[in-house]
């Protein structure tokens, strides 16, 4: 069992630890998730407004186990949307030690449930590089919409629609969207 708590940025201490230490067998590996600078608690202050919403995911026995950030617009990665139309996850981790328990699939489920309370699709960004991370959502009812480079980092697109879309994807002019 999974539980899914808002955390207030002024409290993003615990947060920030599970960060860092998801994202370490990447960094040991070469293959860095995140600048580590980027996951300081102030750091994610400064990178995200009041409106975005942090979220925990805590197992049965009341540990935080996992991190989900919602955020209410996202325009590096999608210049050309407008405001509403979606909302967008950054930060998913997972501790090492619980990967391959559906903590993931869950967290993505209930971003899934915020798009729809909200009627608004639901988009994210990927390393293009990172095929087993871009399969797992496409197993998860995401379709790579577009990349999108950012300094160096190509990005691979994704977007769930939500049932206000009847199954049709937004207008969004701009670079985002190649094909």
């Amino acid at each position: 069992m999974l539980s899914i708590r808002p955390v207030f940025p002024s409290r993003l201490e615990r947060f920030s630890e599970i960060l860092v230490e998801a994202s370490a067998p990447f960094v040991q590996a070469g293959k860095p998730m995140w600048p580590a600078s980027s996951l300081t608690p102030d750091a994610l202050r400064e990178q995200y407004g009041e409106a975005d919403e942090f979220y925990l995911g805590r197992d049965a026995s009341g540990q935080d186990v996992a991190t989900l950030i919602l955020q209410l617009e996202d325009t590096v990665y999608w210049p050309g949307a407008t405001q509403g139309e979606a909302l967008y996850v950054h930060k998913l981790a997972v501790l090492p030690e619980f990967a391959g328990q559906g903590i993931g699939k869950r967290l993505l489920d209930f971003a899934w449930s915020q798009a729809l309370t909200r009627r608004c699709v639901l988009r994210l960004d990927c390393d293009t590089q990172r095929s087993a991370l871009c399969a797992f959502y496409t197993r998860n009812g995401f379709e790579q919409v577009g990349e999108r480079l950012v300094g160096d980092y190509q990005a691979a697109l994704f977007e769930r629609l939500a049932d206000r879309t009847n199954g049709q994807r937004p207008s969004v002019n701009g670079p985002a969207f190649e094909g």
